[in-house]
């Protein structure tokens, strides 16, 4: 208590003029703080709005990347039943009835190339030439194609011959299941 009551006469001891002073550096001092403190605040905040849209970016990839896993484990679950459903199937005895049935020459093709996919699949493919064939007749073999969903065209390159024909290389592909996975047992 003793000491508020010597600041007090203290105070009352100043001049108008040193009172004016003593407020004018106390209000320079104030306003110093507050700035000081606003800045702490403002660049905290620009910090924390930084991270909040970095981790909202992540989240968004994560989320993509979710999607886009679920997406392929549907279609790994739809090229299984698939296979499931035809277990027999063989890219190139399929290929050399599907030419029978067409009336494609049975040259032009050679055996079947398998590649490796993925841990659960692999990708069998056979590549075929045919020339002096017609636009329409190309029209009907990708119709035909696209009917049968077990295979899909991995690759076609279409030459203008002369008379209104046409050569073209295709490359079908199927997935088979590697050996040691269980189709039903997903």
């Amino acid at each position: 208590m003793e000491i508020i009551l010597n600041f007090i006469n203290y105070l009352q001891s100043l001049t108008k003029k040193q009172v004016q002073q003593y407020f004018l550096v106390f209000l320079l001092g104030m306003g110093g703080a507050v700035s000081g403190l606003i800045y702490f605040v403002h660049s905290k905040s620009v910090e924390l709005l930084f991270e909040i849209k970095r981790l909202e970016s992540l989240a968004n990839k994560a989320t993509s990347i979710l999607e886009e896993n679920q997406k392929m484990e549907i279609e790994e679950q739809r090229i299984q039943a698939m296979l499931d459903a035809d277990r027999n199937f063989n890219i190139k005895s399929y290929f050399e009835g599907f030419c029978q049935t067409q009336g494609l020459p049975s040259q032009g093709w050679g055996d079947a190339r398998t590649e490796e996919l993925n841990d659960k699949f692999d990708e069998v493919s056979l590549t075929a030439s045919f020339k002096g064939q017609t636009t329409e007749k190309l029209v009907r073999i990708l119709e035909d194609f696209y009917k049968k969903e077990i295979i899909y065209i991995k690759s076609l390159n279409v030459k203008q011959e002369p008379d209104k024909k046409i050569s073209f290389n295709i490359t079908i592909a199927t997935k088979s299941l590697k050996s040691g996975f269980d189709v039903k047992g997903l």
